[in-house]
């Protein structure tokens, strides 16, 4: 899932919606294998390890743009 982190964090870099990070994820692999989740799923993951926030969209917070380094 390393790839759609990664893309979820750069995109919330300057604050994105749920659609926004929903369709950036559209037709990704990650998705389907190896089982098949949503979007939200990697909103949710990245929210309870305080990689993004809510305050008005989703952002990137300090801890996210260190995984997304990690990860790069």
């Amino acid at each position: 899932y390393a790839q759609a982190y990664a893309i979820v964090l750069a995109l919330c870099e300057d604050g994105a919606t749920k659609a926004a990070i929903e369709q950036a994820l559209e037709g990704n692999p990650a998705l389907s294998n190896p089982k098949q989740v949503f979007p939200s799923y990697f909103i949710s993951k990245l929210e309870t390890v305080d990689g993004i926030s809510w305050d008005g969209a989703w952002r990137t917070t300090e801890a996210g743009q260190r995984m997304r380094a990690l990860l790069a």
